[in-house]
């Protein structure tokens, strides 16, 4: 099911009062996951409350798509994939922390101590293949919109990932991008070990130049 731009609009909204993982497992229906989203949720409640590191026992024990996130040298926490639309999934946890990811990419965050509001391709896009990409990011922490954002992306060679203690052939994808806003200047690198078919299984990603690097691993892909 394709949610309309004003659905999601209306429920980024809720979530700024309510919280935006609990809103949108709570009234996601139609979840790409299935089953009951109650269910779900005292699940990820119970069991995914952000152990050090995310052992093989806990992945193995639920049968939907997640992810393990990282916050730089901090705790581990497991995300549930709440939607999907095409290459756009939306990540929630039991702690209302929620990310979108488009191919891979972090385009919005909340539950962070300084979120993403949106991060957004601009007309002379390349596409995610193109070296270089155009972006326009908004902190509205700090009021800031409309950010341009300038990306160059290097393909370093085949990698191996491991997840879970099992190795994954990828290749290592580096990424240097600058912001020379008069309101923000900003230089940093993203790193993206993605497999032949393009999907990102890990990645190491700024979302904000006052917060530590997103490091995610996915545990289980969607289907």
């Amino acid at each position: 099911m394709v949610r309309s731009k004003n659905t999601w609009m209306t429920l980024w909204s809720l979530s700024r009062t309510f919280g935006l993982g609990l809103v949108l497992v709570m009234s996601c229906g139609c979840s790409s996951i299935g089953g009951d989203a109650r269910l779900i949720y005292e699940m990820a409640k119970q069991q995914w409350s952000g152990p050090t590191k995310i052992s093989l026992s806990t992945a193995a024990a639920t049968p939907y798509a997640s992810m393990a996130i990282r916050l730089g040298d901090g705790d581990e926490s497991m995300l549930i994939l709440a939607t999907a639309e095409n290459t756009k999934y939306l990540w929630t946890s039991a702690s209302h922390i929620t990310l979108v990811t488009v191919s891979g990419r972090i385009t919005r965050t909340a539950g962070l101590a300084d979120d993403l509001g949106s991060l957004t391709p601009t007309q002379n896009y390349g596409g995610e293949e193109s070296s270089r990409t155009y972006w326009i990011a908004d902190f509205p922490a700090h009021n800031l919109y409309n950010i341009s954002i300038t990306c160059r992306r290097v393909d370093v060679g085949s990698d191996k990932v491991s997840i879970l203690g099992k190795l994954l052939p990828t290749r290592r994808l580096e990424e240097y991008c600058r912001s020379e806003s008069k309101n923000l200047i900003w230089n940093f690198k993203n790193t993206y070990w993605a497999d032949e078919a393009g999907f990102v299984w890990r990645s190491i990603q700024h979302t904000s130049p006052n917060l530590n690097p997103i490091e995610f691993n996915i545990l289980r892909p969607p289907s």
